[in-house]
């Protein structure tokens, strides 16, 4: 068994639903900020892998029956994510190679406002999928409903190809664009990258729109089409139009502006999801899609409790969240543009 067959069944076994292998080549032109020679300069070769999302969890968040499992899921993946490739590497230094992890984009170099890889591209420049209009990876199987994570190595591991124009996985039937509470994937806008000599693109996504939507400070309620649909969020506040008031605006809506309820909830299930369904309604096939989306758009919109007996106090919350013990310099660095 050559040595990339041993690497990708030693991804498997460990819990990946999916694996494979980039060359140094295909990261010439990846962003600046992500190129695999920042970290080890010498290496060959990126194994690049992931995690499928649940179906089930999936079906329980668009119908609104529960948000919990979606929730814990995404946090366990990022760990599980994180385990694989943490001994994925050990394994390849003790095969004589030198060798480190990156963690999953969950974890931001906070000072640039930026992750310190692009696990996306890396997963593309493997032969996984395609960057899809939502710029987010697209598998060829499982669609962006995935959770990535790399290692790169200076082994010199054969590569499998890329992803050809006839297997895009990616059918441009716009859920993504249409389902986004704070309309963060531009229409008409696009952003392009370099692979093997060749331009691709995608479309170009307003950060700050995100960050505001996902952390549910707004898409209580919104129209896709004729129906009012809405996400886990009980919020549709306005987002500042200015970038430099963003990040404090941000941090003092969510602390003190978000429904009691929403902060136990965030002390239940140690997380702060309410949207991140551009990511989460791409699961492969286009029937597959269509069938979570009619989900969301016959779920309408989340009830907000008011039982005085549920609310939280807003303190007591925040003490046991300490969601922000961050400079507001570093903040202010995450959401930069």
């Amino acid at each position: 068994m050559s040595l990339e067959e041993k690497v990708k069944s030693r991804v498997l076994e460990l819990g990946a639903d999916f694996v494979g292998i980039a060359p140094r080549s295909r990261f010439d032109g990846a962003p600046e900020w992500s190129r695999p020679e920042n970290l080890l300069p010498n290496f060959h070769s990126v194994v690049a892998f992931g995690i499928a999302m649940n179906r089930g969890a999936l079906e329980a968040w668009f119908s609104k029956r529960s948000r919990r499992p979606q929730v814990l899921l995404d946090r366990w993946a990022t760990q599980e994510v994180d385990r694989i490739a943490f001994y994925v590497s050990r394994w390849l230094e003790r095969q004589g190679v030198k060798s480190l992890f990156v963690a999953h984009n969950f974890h931001y170099n906070t000072f640039r406002g930026r992750p310190d890889f692009s696990h996306k591209h890396a997963a593309m420049a493997a032969g996984l999928g395609r960057l899809g209009l939502s710029s987010l990876f697209v598998h060829t199987q499982f669609g962006a409903a995935v959770h990535l994570c790399s290692v790169i190595t200076e082994a010199e591991l054969a590569p499998d190809p890329l992803v050809s124009d006839e297997d895009d996985p990616c059918h441009r039937c716009k859920s993504c664009i249409n389902i986004c509470p704070v309309q963060a994937i531009s229409q008409e806008r696009t952003k392009s990258f370099i692979m093997e000599g060749r331009e691709y693109s995608h479309q170009w996504v307003n950060k700050l729109s995100c960050a505001w939507g996902c952390g549910g400070l707004s898409g209580h309620q919104y129209q896709i089409g004729n129906r009012t649909v809405g996400t886990w969020s009980y919020n549709d506040l306005p987002m500042p139009d200015d970038t430099y008031q963003f990040s404090s605006e941000f941090v003092a809506t969510d602390r003190f502006t978000r429904h009691p309820m929403e902060l136990a909830e965030m002390v239940i299930t140690q997380g702060t999801e309410y949207c991140g369904n551009c990511h989460k309604v791409c699961v492969g096939t286009k029937k597959d899609t269509t069938a979570l989306l009619k989900l969301h758009l016959n779920s309408g919109v989340v009830k907000i409790p008011d039982d005085p007996t549920l609310l939280l106090n807003l303190k007591s919350a925040n003490a046991r969240l300490e969601k922000y013990p961050i400079p507001d310099e570093e903040v202010v660095a995450l959401f930069q543009r």
